[in-house]
Parts: structure tokens; C-alpha cells; sequence
């Protein structure tokens, strides 16, 4: 929750620094177009360090493909991360030598329209769900 200082919004609910609805100075409920905040990240040793954003685009290391088995962050159970390709990008082996976590020997986001999204446990990164949108 948060005080906006505009004229549309008394209040705000937001999630990341994205608007998930608001109620205007009349008091009606104004939906805010909910997004996740979003950001980039480079793969270094095949490690990616995230910070407060939940939806990543990658950056890779130059390798063909290049690989990912470590996410490096995590505050709380239950937070939830989406990973995609950045622009450019080669093709990004997500593998489980590291603390990711999936029934699959590997995944793949070889476009930018692949998603996968992962859960914290406290521990590891668990993929929850994979899309292969080629």
C-alpha cells in the first residue's frame, strides 16, 4: 500500500514497483494494469545473482549453448521468479548441478517468448512451470 501523489490515485496496492489497482479520490476502484517488475541479468560461472524484480530476461556468457544451474538470492518461501532470454541472447541451458530444481535432464529457452517460471523453498529454486514457445 502506498499514498500516490497524483490526481488519479488516493491509494495504491503495488507489487515490485508496478500499480495493481488503486482507488481514485472518490473512492472507486481503479485497476492499475498488475505486472511483475522486470529486469536483466548476466550469467557469470553459470550463476545469475537476482535482486528485488520477479520476471528476468538472461544474459549469457557467450557460450553456445550458454548454461545456468545456480540462482543466487532468494528471501522468502514461496517467492516466485520468471526467466526468460534477453534479446540477442544465444540459447540458455537451465541445468540442476545447483541449487534449480525440475523432473527434466535439462531445459532450454532458446526464444524470447520461452517463460520459465521457479519457486523458492528456502533452499532451492523449483520449477513449477515450463513454456516452450518457439
Amino acid at each position: 500500500y502506498s499514498s500516490a501523489a497524483s490526481d488519479v490515485y488516493k491509494r495504491q496496492v503495488k507489487h515490485d514497483s508496478k500499480i495493481v489497482c488503486g482507488f481514485d479520490k472518490k473512492g472507486g476502484l481503479r485497476d492499475g494494469g498488475f505486472g511483475a517488475a522486470r529486469g536483466n541479468v548476466s550469467i557469470s560461472n553459470g550463476a545469475i545473482s537476482i535482486g528485488s524484480y520477479s520476471n528476468y530476461g538472461l544474459n549469457g556468457e557467450g557460450g553456445t549453448p550458454d548454461v545456468l544451474e545456480t540462482i543466487e538470492g532468494g528471501s522468502y518461501d514461496g517467492q516466485r521468479l520468471i526467466l526468460r532470454t534477453s534479446s540477442g541472447t544465444n540459447p540458455i541451458t537451465i541445468v540442476k548441478n545447483g541449487n534449480i530444481r525440475f523432473s527434466e535432464s535439462e531445459l532450454l529457452l532458446d526464444n524470447g517468448q520461452d517463460r520459465i517460471e521457479l519457486e523458492y523453498d528456502s533452499l532451492n529454486w523449483v520449477v513449477i512451470n515450463h513454456r516452450n514457445n518457439a
